[in-house]
């Protein structure tokens, strides 16, 4: 700890509660769980079903992009929306990161299709399998309220 700073293993998940897509942190996880390990791969290949559909759409109203251009030289980075973002602002697409997320990146929009999101519960259970303490991140911006994150479901109470 040259800087006073302990690097801990950690991961931020998706999931969905009452609609509303949150996001769980794991932390202190054994990365190497076997059964996390197969739950990231899952969701590592539901992510790129997700980003081949997002280019085919793309691609079909006359806007090209590869996964060359989401990569940006790092074949290894797992793609996110911010990654589609970026490429199509580098096409002149857009003037800005908020009106491309605004145009073409909405959730459920003409070039964006739904995130295959896993509930709550099984987020924290594969977690906490794995050695980690599951918490909520970001709580404020679902916009819950602090006494529904407290009382309405046994996994937000794990997680508040």
């Amino acid at each position: 700890m040259k800087y006073g700073v302990e690097v801990i293993p950690g991961i931020e998940v998706s999931s969905v509660y009452e609609g509303v897509e949150i996001h769980i942190l794991g932390l202190f996880i054994d990365c190497s769980d076997p059964v996390l390990i197969s739950a990231l791969e899952h969701f590592r290949q539901a992510r790129d079903r997700r980003n081949r559909e997002m280019l085919r759409r793309f691609n079909a109203q006359g806007i090209r992009l590869t996964m060359e251009d989401l990569h940006c030289g790092n074949p290894g980075t797992v793609i996110t929306r911010a990654h589609v973002a970026r490429a199509l602002l580098d096409k002149g697409y857009g003037s800005g990161m908020n009106q491309i997320f605004k145009k073409y990146l909405q959730y459920g929009g003409a070039y964006c299709p739904p995130k295959e999101l896993l509930l709550p519960e099984d987020v924290v259970r594969t977690l906490t399998a794995a050695g980690g303490f599951a918490a909520l991140a970001h709580p404020f911006q679902y916009h819950l309220g602090d006494k529904k994150q407290r009382l309405s479901s046994p996994v937000l109470q794990i997680l508040a």
